[in-house]
């Protein structure tokens, strides 16, 4: 299932069958519609992972020009993964070129209850071998799914390798 909405730049799909969701934030704006489906699908996922038993991977990409969420959107975001009354184990990894935004997720996981494992990482590659240790056999329809989003989104190009800064 894909989301996608006119001015959002948040871009989503979700396996229910296997608890796993892979989103994309791109572009240099957010609007409200994106936080909604973010939240969404935290609860959808969630709801997923309760049904199969297994642990959830939430797997996002953050295009480097896309910008870190406002206090208002944080605490959404917060307030989501705080209320979340999925299954016990549950993965969110973030893949983002830019440090900040790594940065806040670091942030947001300090709110998280010890269920959420949370890791944030510069490629796809370093991300899927994060997961590859938490939850075997799901990587290459991750690595499927995050190609379809990418490409959904239009930023395949943008994300396929991290950018030097400086």
């Amino acid at each position: 299932m894909f989301r996608c909405f006119g001015d959002s730049m948040y871009t989503s799909m979700r396996d229910d069958a296997e608890g796993l969701l892979v989103a994309i934030w791109s572009g240099a704006s957010n609007v409200d519609a994106d936080y909604d489906a973010v939240v969404e699908d935290i609860a959808a996922s969630s709801r997923a992972g309760v049904k199969t038993g297994a642990a959830v991977v939430r797997l996002m990409f953050a295009d480097a020009e896309n910008p870190t969420p406002n206090a208002a959107q944080r605490q959404r975001i917060v307030g989501a993964v705080r209320s979340d009354t999925g299954p016990k184990s549950q993965f969110f990894v973030m893949i983002t070129p830019s440090i900040l935004i790594r940065g806040v997720v670091t942030a947001i996981a300090w709110f998280a209850p010890p269920t959420h494992k949370t890791s944030a990482h510069a490629t796809l590659d370093e991300a899927l071998a994060w997961i590859e240790e938490r939850r075997p056999g799901v990587v290459a329809r991750l690595r499927e799914m995050s190609e379809r989003v990418r490409t959904r989104a239009g930023a395949r190009d943008r994300l396929s390798t991290p950018r030097a800064t400086g």
